[in-house]
């Protein structure tokens, strides 16, 4: 399941979020959360990132090198956004643009012990207000499963941004 958001349909962004989300966003901001586009913290943003994935028992898909080739080769389709409070790296999310207008958000990463302070909200809603500024229409969330179950949760979150879910195939080939 994939979560989508289709911008080219707001009329006023800010009334197309949920009130929950915008009310997040706002007590992000008030608890000091500072929000930094087209950041060069890869290095931090990647420790992070090893960090957070490996609590659930994942890694990242790409190297630190890997990715930093990519933004190299790609460096208008390759954004880092980061979150701080003072001069703490408390979150970042790393999006791709796959094609003109359609961005995908591919990695991300925050201090859980702040989940409180609304970075991964803030983080969610700092890009989604830039790309649709920029004329993006959709950004694409991501997927909400793992191994074919629906994370119900993450479904819900990526809802306050009037995202909708699309299936999207999975083919696996089996080479035994």
């Amino acid at each position: 399941l994939n979560s989508v958001i289709r911008l080219d349909t707001f009329d006023d962004l800010k009334k197309a979020i949920d009130k929950s989300a915008r009310e997040e966003v706002t007590k992000s901001a008030r608890l000091g959360v500072e929000i930094v586009k087209n950041s060069d913290e890869w290095s931090l943003f990647y420790k992070m990132l090893e960090s957070f994935l490996s609590d659930k028992n994942r890694r990242p898909t790409h190297t630190l090198e890997e990715l930093l080739l990519l933004k190299k080769t790609f460096p208008e389709e390759i954004d880092l956004w980061t979150a701080y409070i003072g001069d703490e790296l408390v979150g970042g999310r790393c999006n791709w643009q796959v094609q003109p207008g359609i961005w995908l958000f591919f990695y991300c990463a925050y201090k859980i012990d702040l989940q409180s302070h609304g970075i991964l909200t803030r983080l969610y809603y700092e890009c989604i207000k830039d790309y649709y500024e920029r004329g993006a229409r959709y950004i694409d969330l991501g997927t909400s499963s793992l191994n074919m179950q629906v994370n119900e949760g993450l479904v819900a979150n990526k809802e306050h941004f009037s995202a909708y879910g699309i299936f999207r195939d999975t083919l696996m080939l089996d080479l035994k």
